[in-house]
């Protein structure tokens, strides 16, 4: 069998896309069709997401039509952010209540029913993202979708607006994000010192003297301490091990107090910036006399965009909330996190039980090189050694062809921007990042957000308008460009070239 390359996830462990890919095959009662067969390859927790030959696009394809054909009626629209918004909840309550529970004082059938819990929660929420995505995923049937009728209503209208602006604003989501909203608490903190002469005047100071002060301003604290609390997350991605503590918060403030950062002004901003988003897509749908039907689907792209951010955000939560969860059943069983997330669900509840047991050597090889092979219902398959590196030489994947000098993707944000290309794949990779560099990464994530902010327009293989970098890089104004397969194979570190977002081409200058 011949597998297609589709997707790469960085510092990926298997336990996230055996959840996402159990997730997906339960949507078949709800959409009608039968999801792909979905092979992943594993090196040292990058991992590749393949799907089955030349019928994998048919599936995407015949997945993505049922999804829009029932998101023509409301309802099902409806029904969608309603079970959507519920799952994220669900899992992220749970993961809350591991957080605080004493898991040493649980004996193993009971961590084993945890653990079922939690991953049953992974997978319901993964049910629901996987209908969020197919809407416009390697097909971008809803972009075409919605693009088609704008086109036709700015030509209609004689209205100022290109299609890729008119799509940007129209499109955006009114809510807040968890990623803006961690913004706004941190200026509100950073606010509260601002507000206190003394405690700014502590804040001015290196951190080492901040944090030995901060018993002198108990309400800052505590705020920092909360803060603290709830984003702890923003660098975890899926298996750490940055955990952000209140040391790293303490250290964002001073910095930004020291930088004359005005709080109250940012807030002032991102309120405006909220407000003008609500008023500009006002006037846009009057200018455009778009139809009762047409408001329908830019209804729809807005939902599905929030909802593919607040499912992503809960992702890197609820990893860094249940890692201790993890660590438990690791110390039951003799293992390192690592391991235990390189375990398929069914041998974690067998081995706790006590009907199976785990050799740490074999998990070292699955984390070294593994591949997983996924098939509707049944139970997932690993492989590894001789039998992984053949199943992986089936896999074929999109390379440039000659040099390349230019490239064409999907308009996500529209902009004009010129740069020096830094490849950002890991959060590693974050200190080559310059101000106005061009960022460009297979996919971007919530710990990456950081280099987004320096860069001058961001570029990626894979996504949509439903991706992380078209979310993040609407609400900071940059020009962005989705889907090119291959760019971060056809550019390197150190080319310069320009971004026109408008148009979705990527060219080395």
């Amino acid at each position: 069998m011949i597998w297609k390359k589709l997707v790469e996830d960085q510092a990926s462990p298997m336990i996230h896309p055996v959840a996402y890919n159990t997730g997906a095959c339960l949507t078949t009662p709800i959409l009608g069709t039968a999801t792909a067969s979905v092979f992943v390859e594993s090196k040292n927790r990058v991992a590749r997401w393949c799907y089955s030959g030349p019928s994998a696009s048919q599936v995407f394809v015949a997945e993505g039509k049922a999804a829009l054909y029932k998101l023509e009626d409301k309802a099902f629209l409806e029904k969608v952010d309603l079970k959507s918004r519920r799952t994220i909840v669900d899992l992220l309550d749970l993961a809350r209540e591991l957080r605080e529970k004493p898991l040493y004082s649980l004996d193993n059938q009971q961590l084993a029913a945890l653990f079922t819990r939690l991953f049953d929660a992974w997978v319901e929420m993964n049910l629901w993202g996987h209908v969020v995505n197919v809407t416009d995923f390697e097909h971008f049937m809803l972009t075409q979708k919605i693009n088609a009728f704008l086109e036709k209503r700015i030509k209609e209208s004689n209205a100022d607006a290109t299609v890729p602006d008119a799509f940007a604003v129209l499109t955006t989501p009114r809510e807040k994000n968890p990623l803006l909203q961690q913004d706004q608490d941190f200026f509100r903190v950073l606010a509260m010192i601002q507000s206190d002469p003394l405690a700014l005047e502590v804040f001015r100071q290196p951190t080492y003297v901040v944090l030995r002060q901060m018993e002198e301003f108990p309400e800052i604290d505590h705020a920092i301490h909360e803060h603290a609390y709830d984003y702890n997350w923003l660098q975890f991605h899926y298996d750490g091990p940055i955990v952000l503590n209140e040391e790293y918060f303490v250290e964002a403030l001073a910095a930004e107090v020291r930088q004359g950062i005005d709080a109250k002004q940012k807030l002032r901003e991102t309120e405006e910036k909220q407000r003008a988003l609500a008023e500009n897509q006002e006037r846009l749908e009057k200018q455009l006399r778009l139809s009762g039907e047409e408001t329908h689907w830019i209804l729809v792209a807005r939902t599905l965009m929030l909802l593919k951010a607040l499912r992503k955000d809960a992702v890197f939560q609820a990893s860094c909330w249940t890692e201790c969860l993890l660590k438990e059943i690791g110390t039951r069983l003799s293992l390192n996190v690592i391991q235990v997330r390189h375990l398929t669900p069914q041998e974690i509840e067998a081995t706790l039980i006590g009907k199976a047991s785990v050799d740490a050597r074999e998990l070292d090889e699955r984390i070294a090189y593994s591949c997983w092979l996924h098939e509707g219902n049944k139970p997932v398959q690993v492989f590894t050694g001789e039998e992984a590196r053949r199943l992986a030489a089936q896999v074929v994947e999109d390379k440039p062809q000659g040099e390349v000098r230019e490239l064409k993707g999907t308009p996500s944000s529209p902009g004009y921007a010129k740069g020096v290309v830094k490849l950002v794949a890991h959060i590693e990779d974050i200190v080559k990042m310059n101000q106005g560099d061009i960022l460009i990464s297979p996919a971007t994530n919530p710990n990456l957000v950081p280099a987004m902010k320096k860069a001058a327009a961001i570029v990626t293989d894979e996504g949509g308008i439903t991706c992380h970098a078209a979310i993040i890089s609407r609400e900071l104004g940059i020009p962005c460009v989705v889907g090119t397969k291959i760019a971060t194979k056809a550019f390197k570190d150190g080319d310069f070239v320009e971004v026109d977002a408008s148009k979705g081409v990527v060219r080395k200058l």
